[in-house]
């Protein structure tokens, strides 16, 4: 696994002890994030971090399948994982469902609940802490769990399982339907 180290801004490669590390949850947009969520791993401490824009080399066929396959341990591993709700502005002064759901320059629910990837992201981190495209904190997975659930249609029970599998296949497969994937 390759992760960035928060304070040289070098990539690392780690194969069998992995340090504790922040990972990114976003979007992928024109305007990539990248700074800011190192400045938030160290903020919060985290010597290491995992983005996909920069610890994911796309040239490399192996390294890509590598990462499309890992991705949910590695989440699931994360020590904490910022989400970065780019679509949701700020300040606040309502509710936490409104903020999550309707406080979005086009009045609809974050991008980030509608596309496919998002979904083990949401899933996988026992960990999660969302904030709005000023990097302004909402809460966390735990503080807004009835909130999320209801905006991802995803009951909280599966939201805070560690793990998944006893879980019907069905169920899955339906949380998945209600999202898109890259074309």
């Amino acid at each position: 696994m390759r992760l960035l180290n928060t304070r040289t801004l070098q990539l690392t490669e780690f194969v069998d002890f992995i340090p504790p590390y922040a990972i990114l949850s976003h979007t992928w947009s024109p305007k990539e994030v990248s700074f800011q969520e190192i400045h938030a791993a160290e903020a919060r401490h985290k010597q290491y971090a995992w983005v996909d824009t920069c610890c994911i080399d796309k040239s490399s066929s192996a390294d890509l399948s590598e990462a499309i396959n890992s991705m949910f341990r590695w989440y699931a591993r994360a020590h904490v994982c910022y989400v970065y709700l780019a679509g949701v502005e700020g300040p606040y002064r309502k509710d936490a469902k409104t903020i999550l759901l309707t406080y979005t320059p086009d009045g609809a629910a974050s991008r980030w609940y509608s596309r496919g990837w998002t979904l083990q992201e949401l899933l996988a981190p026992s960990n999660i802490i969302f904030y709005n495209r000023e990097w302004q904190r909402i809460g966390t997975k735990r503080q807004l769990l009835t909130e999320i659930s209801d905006i991802a249609s995803v009951d909280e029970v599966n939201l805070v399982k560690l793990n998944l599998k006893p879980t019907c296949i069905g169920q899955k497969i339906s949380w998945a339907s209600r999202r898109k994937l890259p074309e």
